[in-house]
């Protein structure tokens, strides 16, 4: 156990192992890395529990000093007895978790072993016991306030603040604060650089002028601060950055402005000019990319550079990250400096009048250190293997002096079903062998479901095919379009333009993949390259596969459309286009027909899906409330009561007392009909649907009350009618549903008969009325309903 191993040969040997090799590698430094990290576990214990004595610590001095509490002022007695008992609550609650937390200890050591335990601790337990140090340390900070005002209010005589309310760091004692910097980088005071314009020079700015939010340079910059005021003025200089009750902020400075932060997701202006601003030789600093919270271990490891800090002596490092005031949506975002710590989530940046979160965000640090936070530069891959070289070493010398037991616990184990009996063995490794097992069963898993990686991406490269072949599709049918209305034409090339367009960006993505993919399995082998694919490329494939399937329904939809109004002299939807079934096989088209244009009942489309082609739209998707395809029903309606479940069914659409009302169907919602000014829904599905021909019918403009004769000259479709056999015709035009004024209009079916005024149309919970409209009519009758057309004209001389 003398001998050295150097961690790359390990970690080579290891992947050299059949199937598992790559996966086995990284799951054994995740172990490491576990491993470090519960060996650091002992002194946060060690902290919980002097957490716990401070807590009892704190009963027993408030009991003390709760006597003697003087102050001339009645309410700022009150003040301050309410906040000696909040942090009395607190810490009688740290009290009661430090024993809770014992007991549970106890039970995971005997349940699952010490390091385990210790896991489960870490995860589940810290997260309690920092919200309470948090609890605790806010309701300490209050009364520190409370009395440092009093004081300051009232003098001498106030009660003095008793010890154990002072800032206390995590590991229990005083951090200490770093006030002065010497070195390339370092903190000047605001006036220094006044007297001296050479500084202006090496100020750090946050951005450059053009990435900022009014185009001008701003520099870093940090403020002192204590709980919800500013320092008072009165107090000497010095003491701002050394007096450990304040916390040390860092902001944006303008020289004519004075310098900007952040405190409790406020942004907040200094006016008594109490700044030190960032100065720095050229090329000492530079921005680093990080993730998520930023630990103190990350701080110390790329070098970030420091001097503000919390009240509590808790690091705050400077960071930068994209953000836009509150309310300007439609603003660019701008780089806003601000703060990431221990603390937070991840960085906070002054935006406007408030701090914003920002999770992907940039740390100023010293350039002389590491390459980047994520692990992906030398320096870092080199502490990353370094750790815990015992076990390392450990694990190398049982390798290379025992071979069979190398091969039975984890070749043969592997490539065989043994696993169970490979788990004991790698569980009898002193110190890391249980937390090792864990971390090898969570590489299977992932081998497993690299292994289930090949059909994604059999299906990716399948799209890219499809996409292949649209293109093609497209340049042999584009050159054929043929329809009578040049509107319908230059529609038509919209849509398909927009298909070929997704199409191409498939194939550049599948292409950009492939080389992707290439240089990570040059980097990282190929198992761990398609554990990366599995993650980064495959929800830009998903997504780009959604959009070449919205672009297909657009362009079947318009090619339906087209033919609806044209009938078949317009040009058939091509191949790729064509309406495909569930089962891929081409749906069967109705051949035999009792007349053009008729209404069927919901059922039959069900059972023949042919049908579906042959209903009537009230208008293209586009134009439609949500942007999908609607059809023109009819449901029979008595009264203000829809018709009873008990009447037999050949009597609605019959019996003299039910009115008929058009409106608007969808199959996957049912249908939607006016009356008496509201809008409907049925909701026993007992609705027929308009089918008809292509180039069967058509819209023609109307405006104004629309009378029976005018129903018969022009050709209206009829079968819908009030309840005293008045007849109703279907009519839709523009409008906008009650109160929403900023969207836009769209188009609605709706009614238009003899006792109506104009057209009463469907929108949102209710009917509109609509002067211009549009009414469904046979395509072999008159043009208009105006006397434009020439049959019109020569019926009117006749």
């Amino acid at each position: 156990m003398q001998r050295t191993v150097d961690v790359k040969t390990l970690v080579k040997a290891v992947s050299s192992i059949p199937h598992i090799g790559a996966i086995l590698a990284v799951t054994i430094t995740i172990g490491v890395g576990i491993y470090e990290e519960v060996k650091n576990l002992e002194p946060r214990f060690a902290a919980e529990k002097k957490l716990g004595k401070e807590a009892e610590y704190i009963i027993r001095s408030i009991a003390r000093h709760s006597q003697n509490l003087t102050a001339s002022d009645p309410e700022h007695l009150q003040r301050l007895e309410e906040h000696i008992q909040e942090l009395k609550d607190v810490a009688e609650k740290i009290r009661i978790h430090i024993l809770e937390t014992a007991c549970t200890r106890k039970r995971h050591i005997r349940k699952f072993g010490p390091a385990l335990s210790n896991v489960y601790d870490c995860v589940i337990e810290t997260s309690t016991a920092f919200t309470l140090q948090s609890q605790l340390h806010d309701a300490k900070t209050k009364l520190l306030e409370e009395f440092q005002w009093i004081r300051m209010m009232e003098g001498s005589s106030a009660t003095p603040a008793p010890p154990p309310y002072g800032p206390i760091s995590k590991e229990g004692g005083s951090r200490e604060r770093v006030t002065t910097m010497s070195g390339p980088v370092r903190w000047v005071d605001e006036k220094e650089i006044t007297a001296n314009p050479g500084l202006l020079e090496m100020m750090v700015p946050v951005c450059r002028p053009e990435d900022s939010e009014d185009g001008t340079s701003c520099y870093i910059a940090r403020v002192s601060y204590f709980g919800g005021r500013r320092k008072h003025a009165t107090v000497s200089r010095p003491t701002i950055f050394t007096d450990p009750a304040y916390a040390i902020e860092p902001g944006k400075y303008k020289p004519d402005y004075g310098a900007v932060f952040g405190h409790r997701r406020e942004a907040l202006r200094t006016i008594d000019r109490d700044i030190e601003v960032l100065i720095a030789e050229p090329g000492s600093v530079r921005w680093v990319s990080v993730n998520g919270r930023f630990t103190e271990d990350k701080s110390n490891q790329i070098g970030a550079v420091k001097g503000c800090c919390e009240n509590d002596g808790t690091e705050l490092v400077i960071a930068r990250g994209w953000a836009r005031e509150h309310m300007k949506f439609f603003t660019e975002k701008t780089i806003q400096p601000g703060k990431a710590g221990p603390k937070l989530e991840c960085a906070y940046v002054i935006a406007g009048r408030e701090e914003k979160k920002v999770k992907n965000y940039e740390v100023l640090v010293h350039a002389n250190r590491f390459l980047d936070a994520d692990g992906t530069s030398e320096e870092w891959m080199m502490m990353l293997y370094s750790w815990n070289r015992r076990f390392i070493e450990y694990l190398a010398l049982e390798a290379a002096g025992n071979r069979a037991i190398y091969d039975y616990s984890y070749k043969e184990a592997f490539c065989s079903s043994s696993f169970a009996f490979a788990l004991k063995a790698v569980s009898s490794i002193p110190h890391i062998g249980a937390i090792l097992a864990v971390t090898i069963t969570i590489g299977v898993g992932i081998y497993e479901e690299v292994k289930n990686l090949e059909p994604r991406f059999a299906a990716e490269k399948k799209l890219g095919k499809e996409a292949e072949y649209i293109i093609r599709s497209i340049a042999r049918h584009s050159q054929n379009l043929t329809a009578s209305d040049p509107e319908h034409l230059q529609r038509l090339e919209e849509h398909i333009q927009e298909l070929k367009d997704v199409a191409e960006k498939i194939r550049i993505h599948i292409l950009e993949t492939a080389c992707t993919r290439k240089r990570h399995i040059r980097k990282f082998g190929p198992a761990l390259s398609n554990v990366y694919d599995c993650v980064i490329e495959t929800s830009t494939a998903f997504t780009l596969q959604s959009q070449l399937h919205d672009a297909k329904t657009k362009l079947l939809e318009e090619f339906q459309w087209i033919r609806m109004m044209e009938g078949s002299s317009a040009t058939p939807a091509p191949p790729p286009y064509g309406p495909i079934s569930k089962e891929g096989e081409p749906r069967e088209r109705v051949t035999t027909m009792s007349g053009p244009v008729r209404w069927v009942d919901e059922k039959e489309i069900t059972a023949n899906p042919g049908l579906l082609e042959m209903m009537v739209p009230v208008c293209r998707p586009e134009d439609s409330e949500d942007g999908t395809s609607c059809y023109i029903a009819r449901v029979s309606y008595f009264g203000g009561r829809r018709k009873h479940a008990t009447v037999s069914r050949p009597t609605i659409f019959t019996d003299p007392a039910y009115a008929i009302e058009p409106g608007k169907y969808k199959p996957d919602y049912g249908a939607v009909f006016g009356h008496r000014r509201e809008a409907l829904r049925t909701i026993d599905r007992d609705i027929e649907v308009l089918i008809a021909e292509p180039g069967s019918v058509r819209w023609v403009s109307v405006n104004g009350r629309f009378t029976e004769d005018k129903s018969n000259q022009i050709g209206a479709v009829k079968g819908c009618c009030e309840n005293d056999g008045t007849e109703l015709v279907i009519a839709r035009g523009w409008a906008r549903e009650h109160m929403k004024f900023f969207t836009e209009k769209t188009i609605q079916p709706g009614k238009a008969g003899p006792k109506l005024e104009c057209a009463y149309v469907i929108a949102g919970r209710e009917e509109k009325k609509v002067k211009n409209y549009e009414v469904l009519v046979h395509a072999n009758r008159f043009l208009d309903a105006d006397g434009t057309s020439e049959e019109w004209m020569m019926m009117k001389n006749v």
